[in-house]
């Protein structure tokens, strides 16, 4: 499997839906929404099988390639730890700087945890919504107030941190029905 980063198309009418730009090259993909607000364009993570389309994917200005590959190039099992990953230090600090925190990730990690978090991550963007943190964040109490609301309105338990990185990792590593992945075991 490979992974992208895809700016939307479409408009989001019901004749030209939101879509990752990914399904411009292939019909097999799965996508996980990064907006907060989806009646706007923005972010997905896709997911594509067996590198389909790869050159024509990654020739695209609107899909960043995640670099989620082996040494040689070739795709990377789900179950190989993140130590295969060609160039790892620089995808993790590509995805801590878009707040993912990753800075307790081991080398021995697999694939299918970073993508997890990736998604987690994700997840808790959609939940938050405008009272969403970035890892750099201070948040006042205030400020976690409204984020303790509005995840104990969905029964998930309250955050202390008063760093957007703390807050995030708390978030990220609650196991909870509405943070739950494909990708979890």
């Amino acid at each position: 499997m490979r992974f992208y980063l895809s700016q939307t198309t479409g408009d989001g009418t019901e004749n030209n839906v939101f879509r990752p730009a990914v399904a411009q090259h292939t019909n097999t993909w799965k996508a996980v929404d990064f907006r907060p607000d989806v009646t706007v364009s923005g972010w997905m993570l896709v997911e594509v099988p067996n590198s389909i389309n790869h050159a024509a994917i990654i020739a695209d200005p609107l899909v960043i390639d995640t670099g989620i590959e082996d040494v040689l190039g070739n795709e990377i099992s789900l179950d190989s730890p993140i130590s295969d990953i060609n160039n790892y230090a620089q995808i993790l600090n590509f995805l801590d700087s878009r707040d993912v925190p990753t800075d307790d990730l081991l080398p021995t990690d697999t694939v299918r945890e970073l993508i997890r978090r990736c998604i987690k991550r994700i997840l808790v963007t959609q939940i938050l919504k405008g009272d969403d943190v970035t890892v750099n964040d201070n948040v006042n109490p205030a400020r976690r107030g409204a984020i303790n609301a509005r995840l104990n309105r969905l029964g998930i338990p309250s955050v202390t941190g008063n760093r957007g990185r703390g807050i995030i990792k708390e978030i990220v590593g609650i196991e909870h029905k509405f943070l739950k992945t494909h990708h979890d075991n």
